[in-house]
């Protein structure tokens, strides 16, 4: 059963969104780089290495095909310094003082189960410019991936990894 903690606020649009401002690739990579470092930090040593971090294509095909992506996932096993409900409640303060409404939602199908943040909503896709940030923790585990607003494609990054 997946369950909210906490208040219910709107998905609201990020500035990028609302200015309808066409990203650059560095603004894309910067932007979901910031979020994930930010994240780590919250949780601690003892993420596994390396993470896939790369330029993919735009998975958002309403876009059109000659779009990319910046790309970030990694996991990390093993005790936590704090309970997984404080660690989510933090990621969240977090990522909603960075300008992303998110709150705490558990999802006891995943094994273990686990506290989300995520932006847009849970299960909810991505915004409608590509972008989606996705942070679960539970009982000695925690993840973090995203993928960076959409850019006009450029055959040079294409598979990338970060320098």
């Amino acid at each position: 059963m997946i369950a909210s903690a906490g208040g219910s606020p709107a998905c609201t649009q990020t500035k990028f969104e609302q200015e309808g401002h066409l990203m650059k690739h560095e603004e894309a990579k910067a932007e979901v780089e910031k979020l994930y470092e930010q994240t780590l930090a919250i949780v601690g040593d003892g993420w596994d290495a390396p993470s896939s971090a790369s330029w993919g294509a735009c998975g958002k095909w309403s876009l059109g095909k000659d779009r990319d992506s910046w790309s970030r996932f990694t996991q990390r096993f093993g005790q936590l310094e704090e309970p997984p409900e404080e660690i989510a409640a933090r990621v969240a303060e977090l990522w909603n003082g960075l300008g992303y409404a998110v709150r705490v939602v558990a999802d006891d199908t995943l094994t273990p189960p686990r506290k989300v943040v995520s932006y847009p909503g849970y299960l909810a896709g991505t915004t409608s410019d590509g972008f989606g940030a996705l942070f679960t923790v539970g009982d000695g585990y925690a993840d973090f991936s995203a993928g960076s607003r959409c850019v006009p494609s450029d055959p040079d990054l294409e598979g990338q990894v970060p320098s």
